[in-house]
């Protein structure tokens, strides 16, 4: 059994089983096609395609399953060279990455500059979405990694990488009480009276075991509003780190 032969019964079976026209495509003569393909039949014992004279006209149950392992074949083929391809050239090709909205707009742009500066003739693809869809999407195999943050349960079945560090920040007003302090950690806040724990975070964050466990039920704002700027607030930034939904230890230094 030949490569070429395989290639001869695929362009038939993708022409209609009009031998002649596969020939063609295949920039050979039409005798020579007819000729492997009856070898091969020969060297498997039974016919791919049922004749009419010379003429093709259906394709044998026996033939349809050969037909499709030879399109197999002929794929893994064309991956094996594609590979070889990257291999031999590993400044080209293509990346897909997902990233959140967050990373996209603050944190990628300055790294995809020095990446393309680097690697000018590999494609770069950049697919947004929440942390959810872009697990789904590595789960999925349809993106190469993904940058993003939030609990680490949602990637539990890939392997993860710290990227970078970062830390929540605390906004107070002035007159507050945490206001007084440089840093302050959940312990602070639960000692203060539940009417004045209004805080604003996203979702995830108050989803967080770190500040459930420290005692805290914030009364939350709308998450999408974002922050508004006002002089009487100060910002205190969190005592050491803290623990994420995950059990490991996060934010800053």
């Amino acid at each position: 059994m030949k490569l070429h032969q395989l290639r001869y019964l695929a362009a038939i079976a993708q022409s209609g089983l009009n031998i002649t026209a596969a020939a063609q495509k295949l920039h050979t003569s039409q005798p020579g096609v007819s000729k492997q393909i009856k070898l091969l039949e020969d060297e498997l014992g039974f016919q791919i395609f049922l004749r009419e004279g010379r003429t093709l006209t259906r394709i044998t149950p026996a033939g349809q399953e050969v037909i499709e392992r030879a399109l197999d074949v002929l794929q893994q083929v064309q991956s094996i060279r594609a590979l070889s391809t990257e291999l031999r050239d590993e400044g080209r090709g293509s990346l897909s990455i997902g990233t959140t909205h967050t990373q996209a707009r603050y944190v990628l742009p300055a790294v995809i500059q020095a990446f393309r500066a680097r690697y000018p003739n590999v494609r770069l693809n950049l697919h947004q979405g929440t942390s959810e869809q872009i697990a789904e999407m590595v789960a999925q195999d349809r993106i190469d990694c993904a940058i993003a943050t939030g609990s680490e349960q949602r990637f539990a079945a890939m392997t993860l990488l710290p990227c970078y560090r970062w830390s929540r920040v605390v906004i107070v007003p002035r007159a507050h009480a945490l206001a007084r302090l440089e840093r302050a950690d959940l312990s602070d806040a639960r000692r203060l009276p539940a009417d004045h724990l209004h805080v604003q975070l996203q979702r995830t964050v108050l989803a967080e075991r770190s500040v459930l466990q420290g005692g805290l039920y914030p009364q939350c704002r709308d998450h999408r509003t974002g922050c508004r700027r006002d002089r009487h607030l100060r910002a205190t930034r969190p005592r050491g780190r803290y623990r994420g939904a995950d059990g490991g230890r996060r934010g800053g230094r």
